[in-house]
């Protein structure tokens, strides 16, 4: 994720992590919680290492001064994609002649629009838009670019909203969400989304998953079904951290890879009775936090809440949308 800035008197300030500039530029953002997560660091950086009572005083001060991006951050479903583009729907002129997506995200609700407005659909290509389906009628037709309207998911730092308006001049540019703090904003709007977000259609294909344990059932597969729910393919996860004991592990394995999962741990309980609440949270908790990952994805919101509690780690939890 790169810094969001934010004009201030004297430059620019990334409402993530407060990082201060005298002008915008394209930088890697250290997501911080809030007031502990700031002290830590200049702690760290002079060599003090952290005791069992200063992490305490650290979640105190994150949970009294959060910060804005802890604040803001949110799990947008697909399902919330799709109703904003359907609420767009009145917005868009009578006289578009096409609707072109920007893959790949993009073309989810270019498909939509097109389908429920009756017209061609199209994606772009480099600085070429190419016909993808229009109907058997249609299907061979050069693009009809009288009055184009290209859509994509999101809007953050405006590039691809400049990209088309150069090279389509006459084009409306729609978008499901956009970061309300960029200077370029599409002509159609669905709503405004501050960063940081996390999108479900995109996350698992994200830079995010690297350095991010997941939980197992309830989040890359349903649960007691082993149906799939969240795969990450593209990337290996950091690592799989799952409640299922240690004695399922072929079963588990055998299960990932018919879904080609790929990770780098699969980490199952050691204990032979069944843990209760606590002891999973503490358990997963304490791999996360040993890996020094920075996310965690868990699908109870009880348990979300307890994990985030015992480590530094953001935990995302799907089934309710929150981020602790």
């Amino acid at each position: 994720m790169h810094c969001v800035w934010k004009e201030v008197d004297d430059g620019v300030v990334c409402v993530s992590c407060g990082k201060h500039k005298p002008k915008p530029t394209r930088r890697n953002c250290t997501l911080s919680k809030g007031a502990g997560d700031k002290v830590a660091r200049m702690t760290s950086a002079v060599g003090i290492k952290p005791c069992g009572g200063c992490n305490k005083r650290k979640r105190k001060l994150n949970k009294r001064y959060a910060s804005e991006a802890f604040e803001n951050a949110r799990w947008i479903p697909a399902m919330q994609y799709l109703h904003v583009t359907r609420e767009m729907i009145a917005q868009v002129p009578g006289d578009v002649s096409v609707i072109v997506g920007i893959p790949r995200s993009g073309m989810i609700g270019a498909s939509y629009l097109a389908t429920m407005l009756h017209l061609p659909l199209a994606t772009l290509d480099g600085d070429e838009v190419k016909m993808v389906g229009g109907g058997s009628r249609t299907q061979h037709m050069q693009a009809d670019m009288t009055m184009p309207l290209f859509f994509d998911d999101t809007v953050m730092s405006g590039h691809v909203i400049k990209q088309v308006r150069d090279s389509f001049p006459k084009a409306i540019f729609a978008s499901a969400f956009a970061n309300p703090l960029c200077g370029l904003q599409p002509d159609i709007l669905g709503m405004p989304l501050a960063a940081p977000h996390l999108l479900e259609w995109n996350f698992m294909n994200s830079m995010f998953i690297n350095n991010a344990g997941f939980d197992l059932d309830g989040v890359i597969v349903r649960n007691f079904t082993g149906e799939p729910l969240l795969l990450p393919r593209k990337q290996a996860v950091g690592a799989i951290i799952t409640a299922r004991p240690e004695s399922e592990r072929e079963t588990t394995v055998e299960l990932l890879a018919d879904l080609g999962v790929s990770y780098k741990r699969l980490i199952m309980w050691q204990g032979e009775a069944l843990p209760g609440v606590d002891e999973v949270a503490e358990y997963k908790a304490k791999h996360v936090k040993g890996y020094g990952m920075d996310w965690y994805v868990e699908s109870e919101p009880p348990l979300a809440e307890l994990i985030a509690e015992k480590c530094d780690a953001w935990v995302i939890c799907p089934t309710n949308g929150a981020i602790y």
